[in-house]
């Protein structure tokens, strides 16, 4: 017997490589803010205990119940920090394996077919269609799902041909991780049975009856759990039908021919919203192709159980998704993750079906392979920066009220507060009652001190969503810059009784108590926060300023060295550490603790006159009257500091 060849990993890792290389230095893009960077909740692996609670939705600030996908985040984190390529490596380093596994699905299906599993690999790998999956780090539910899906798969045969129990015991706890990737999964035990059915396969009638009876089961546990025990709470306000002038009865056939247009000319037109005029244009592109595929596949005879495959492998996994794809969704291109492994068969089978003699074929394939490539490294030049994202979001509609809404985070982020403003202010006007944009130009507007223009914006965000926190936090946000404390406290307290791990609320709750004096009280806040985000910098600092007040310096120096940690240009912590070291008399701890607030806050003079208090207990006179001299150039009028100058100055002369 023939041994057959192994799957070309060096080779296939080197290609694939070079064509998804320059995503190394993508940054965080999108929702990976929000999801990764920004989520103190993902930065801990103590958190995972909220998987089983309902807490789930808010404190992960998902919609869907995916707790795997949120797991892997918390692992990359773990590993890689807020290192950008790092995540983009995993994300590069699953899609790969993805396909090794289609590789050995395709194998252990049609045996006799090595240059049809090797080509639909890699044509696979370096598609276009994953520009989107791969570059955004929160967009890992697909690949996630595919892996476990494929795995699944592959110990599904192998039990069916071998009857033994691991294999079974693998492939449902694989079926289960797939399910809690991605609710795609659940066509999987309608995928294995038209495996069985129209492709083939061994093993006998009883274990494939036994094994759909098994994953049936554990279907009907996974609904469940998903969509009763722990469905989100803001499922039936946020979900909202598609408008569209595409009738619900041809959405299928118009989803099959945008799929077919996102894999095959995904890198020449790049991403778009699917308006009705698009909705032509697809169906006229994807037309032609779906015709002259016909013509060759009635040539390709001896490919009918690899193209069978191929559909079943592209079709199933668009029917979850006929409702978004491809109607009003920018971000479409995400869900043909899994429907792209079916294309990715039928291309080298199309190929087969001509006829050609080998070398030719594996000519064309190669120059198919190519053109896919070339378009996936042109598409990476709207992912370099979080700019150019957005204006290739633009491009493609501009109209799209996430994309200018994305332009005010990107400003914002850099300061120009004045831009932010302007684009969130136009993101409302196309779309009044977009939640993320309501609240982005409420803060700025707090921000800037126009309390009168950002109070309607607050209570328009409790009238659009009254389950979320944010809309009654942003309101104490507000008040309380105003010195309306009670009224604050009072929509803090709402904020943590929609959501009680509302971080944000519940340390600025803190600060209210601390302020009236209630230190004890306080502190709860502070830790209460800590245990859920304890990476988070405020709370730390905040804790610090408590022990000071309560004379436990040792412990302030370590808070403030752990929110440092989190957030090391914070000058105001950098500052609070040197009083605390001063506290304790180690004088050269804080002289470099101020000199690192100075450099951190350079505008701020408050701590040289500490600074020169420190240089003086070290006998440094020269450099006190130094820092002194700067501090009375920014505060002429404190006399205090004028006469420890004098002093210091006639300690010097004599």
């Amino acid at each position: 017997m023939k041994k057959s060849k192994p799957f070309p990993v060096l080779l296939y890792a080197f290609l694939a490589g070079i064509v998804w290389s320059s995503f190394a230095s993508v940054p965080f893009l999108w929702d990976d803010k929000g999801v990764v960077v920004d989520n103190y909740a993902v930065h801990s692996l103590t958190n995972a205990v909220y998987f089983f609670s309902k807490d789930y939705f808010s404190l992960f600030r998902e919609f869907s119940y995916r707790p795997i996908v949120t797991l892997s985040h918390m692992v990359d984190f773990s590993v890689a920090g807020n290192l950008p390529y790092l995540h983009h490596a995993a994300g590069f380093a699953l899609h790969f394996i993805n396909g090794i596994l289609l590789f050995y699905l395709l194998r252990m299906c049609i045996p006799a077919a090595g240059f049809l599993c090797g080509a639909a690999s890699l044509v696979f790998l370096v598609n276009s269609v994953h520009l989107e999956t791969i570059a955004i780090a929160s967009y890992r539910d697909d690949m996630l799902m595919a892996f476990f899906f494929l795995a699944a798969l592959l110990f599904s045969l192998q039990y069916k041909k071998t009857g033994r129990f691991l294999p079974l015991m693998f492939s449902i706890g694989a079926v289960l991780l797939s399910l809690f990737s991605k609710e795609t999964a659940l066509v999987f035990l309608p995928a294995v049975i038209l495996i069985d059915m129209l492709v083939g396969g061994d093993g006998r009638d009883a274990r494939r009856w036994r094994y759909y009876g098994l994953i049936f089961f554990v279907t009907i546990v996974y609904c469940w759990i998903r969509f009763k025990v722990m469905r989100n709470p803001e499922a039936a306000l946020a979900v909202t039908p598609f408008s569209s002038s595409v009738l619900l009865a041809v959405r299928p056939v118009c989803t099959v021919l945008a799929a077919l247009n996102a894999f095959f000319l995904r890198g020449a037109n790049g991403g778009f919203d699917y308006n009705t005029m698009h909705a032509v244009v697809l169906s006229s592109i994807g037309g032609c192709a779906v015709c002259m595929g016909a013509v060759v596949l009635m040539r390709a005879n001896r490919r009918v159980p690899a193209m069978r495959l191929a559909l079943i492998l592209f079709l199933l996994p668009l029917v979850p998704v006929c409702g978004l794809y491809p109607l009003e969704n920018f971000f479409a291109h995400r869900y043909m993750y899994f429907p792209a492994m079916g294309l990715s068969v039928l291309v080298p089978c199309l190929i087969s079906g001509t006829g050609l003699p080998r070398r030719m074929q594996v000519c064309l394939l190669g120059g198919v392979i190519t053109l896919f490539s070339i378009g996936t490294l042109i598409g990476q030049r709207d992912y370099w920066s979080e700019e150019n994202f957005a204006r290739a979001m633009l491009r493609s509609n501009p109209q799209s009220h996430k994309a200018y809404n994305y332009l005010g985070t990107i400003s914002q982020d850099a300061g120009r507060i004045d831009d932010a403003r302007a684009f969130y202010t136009k993101a409302i006007e196309i779309e009044p009652s977009y939640y993320e944009s309501v609240y982005n130009l409420a803060s700025v507007l707090i921000t800037q001190g126009d309390y009168a223009s950002a109070a309607p914006l607050c209570n328009r965000l409790v009238q659009l969503n009254s389950f979320r926190s944010d809309g009654y936090r942003i309101t104490g946000d507000m008040l309380l810059a105003q010195g309306t404390i009670t009224e604050a406290e009072q929509n803090y307290c709402a904020a943590l009784e929609r959501n009680p791990q509302d971080i944000d609320a519940l340390n600025n709750l803190g600060t209210i108590y601390e302020s009236a004096g209630k230190l004890d009280d306080a502190a709860a806040l502070y830790r209460k926060v800590l245990s859920v985000a304890p990476r988070y910098a405020p709370a730390w600092s905040n804790l610090g300023n408590i022990c000071v007040k309560l004379n436990d310096y040792q412990f302030a120096v370590q808070c403030y060295l752990n929110s440092l940690q989190s957030d090391a240009n914070n000058g105001t912590a950098w500052y609070n550490l040197g009083n605390a070291y001063m506290r304790e008399k180690k004088w050269n701890n804080a002289e470099q603790s101020y000199l690192q607030a100075l450099r951190a806050n350079p505008e701020s003079s408050e701590p040289l006159y500490n600074l020169a208090v420190a240089y003086v207990a070290q006998g440094n006179r020269p450099a006190a009257l130094d820092a002194l001299r700067a501090y009375l150039k920014d505060n002429p009028a404190d006399v205090t500091a004028q006469q420890y100058f004098s002093i210091l100055t006639q300690q010097s002369e004599n």
